[in-house]
């Protein structure tokens, strides 16, 4: 977006230029032309606040999709595993009992049969690694879900008509809440405009500040919406 506003500024300058050379009746077109870059400039502003409300709401709608279904087969998984995991480890047990009191077998056959036995032990540890696993992506999904909504609720004005306020976004983690989080995802975002090469607006630090010094004072709301304009300064 910012790009665009300096290709329509340097248009803009141009024409003023064209404007000085040709007199009053320049300055007239300049002044219709200008009038229509203005227009054209909120009509981009409008659909790039669209897109980038139409994206975060796509997204989030598949996070959510994703998480369901990962966590409707992690619980399958988990029952079935439970199951069989007693059932075997019981079969093992009275196995390695029977084995033990067959004091005529073979000790080399017994010993093969113990090692099958722990063989098996094996393929189960192996199998409870793979569901820690999963779980652990569930819950990095259920991370970016959160800061997805977050991200969007900062991004929202205060006319926007889904605009308001979420407690867990206003307090922090020693009450229940994500005030904490809300102030990171702002400064990750900072950085990564830094390292872009993209303009930031100089107003965005002092709205940190401001927003640190209302959390300190335990003024969450007031942090919170400090955050939000540090927030919008940098994206728009």
């Amino acid at each position: 977006m910012k790009f665009r506003m300096q290709i329509v500024a340097g248009t803009v300058a141009a024409a003023m230029g064209a404007a000085a050379l040709c007199g009053q009746e320049g300055l007239l077109t300049v002044s219709s032309h200008h009038s229509l870059i203005t227009d054209m400039l909120g009509t981009i502003r409008s659909q790039e606040r669209a897109d980038r409300e139409f994206f975060f709401e796509a997204t989030r709608s598949v996070l959510e999709g994703v998480q369901t279904e990962i966590k409707s087969r992690i619980q399958v998984a988990e029952d079935t595993l439970q199951n069989e995991h007693l059932f075997t480890h019981l079969r093992i047990a009275d196995t390695r009992n029977e084995i033990s009191q067959l004091s005529d077998l073979n000790q080399t056959h017994q010993a093969e049969l113990l090692s099958r036995l722990d063989l098996q032990d094996a393929k189960l540890l192996s199998l409870e690694a793979q569901v820690d696993q999963v779980m652990q992506a569930v819950i990095a999904v259920g991370d970016q879900n959160l800061r997805m909504r977050i991200e969007e609720h900062l991004s929202m004005s205060d006319d926007d008509p889904r605009h308001q306020r979420i407690a867990s976004f206003q307090l922090p983690a020693a009450a229940g809440g994500e005030l904490e989080l809300v102030r990171q995802i702002v400064l990750q975002t900072y950085q990564m405009h830094v390292v872009a090469g993209l303009d930031t607006h100089p107003l965005a630090t002092q709205e940190v500040g401001l927003g640190d010094a209302a959390f300190s004072n335990g003024q969450y709301p007031e942090a919170f919406d400090h955050f939000r304009n540090a927030y919008r300064l940098i994206v728009y």
